[in-house]
């Protein structure tokens, strides 16, 4: 009952969010990511969670939207960039997402200037589904090296160090 009389008091409020138009029409980058919870719709069953949250030249941090879908998917990615689009938000510089099959033609098709990157803890993780258990410390300490570089070089550098010795 308490969460019920919470979602009719609530429910306005989130509809104005999904409905408003953006103060700014601009970000840097846009991260966008899922997570999963439980959600009731007659049994109780895990369900995506997309959320975008945008980066300003500033520095300002702001959730831009949000959906729930059953899985994370292309569609579910391409309707709520269009939603962002729709309601003012005309130029995104940077993605940055996993590497979900779909994504990437979801943000050309509604942002094609947009460059995309791969999020760095996405890629670490799926690092780690190839390497044997023993050699994990030390391939992510490599790994971590590459991003942490001072420059761009210097990235360069630790790159074709780290896929010489790996």
């Amino acid at each position: 009952t308490t969460v019920s009389n919470i979602t009719k008091r609530t429910e306005h409020l989130v509809e104005e969010f999904h409905k408003r138009r953006f103060k700014y029409s601009q970000y840097v980058c846009v991260f966008l990511d899922a997570t999963y919870i439980p959600l009731r719709r007659g049994t109780v069953e895990r369900e995506a969670v997309n959320v975008a949250i945008g980066i300003r030249s500033d520095g300002g941090k702001e959730v831009l939207d949000y959906s729930i879908a059953p899985t994370e998917n292309g569609a579910a990615w391409s309707e709520l960039l269009q939603g962002l689009r729709v309601r003012g938000i005309k130029d995104i510089q940077l993605f940055i997402a996993d590497g979900l099959v779909g994504l990437q033609s979801a943000i050309e098709a509604n942002y094609p200037q947009a460059k995309f990157q791969r999020c760095w803890v996405h890629a670490e993780r799926n690092l780690l589904g190839y390497v044997r258990k023993n050699d994990r410390r030390e391939i992510i300490t490599d790994f971590k090296a590459i991003r942490q570089a001072e420059n761009l070089q210097a990235a360069k550098e630790r790159l074709a160090a780290f896929s010489a010795k790996w």
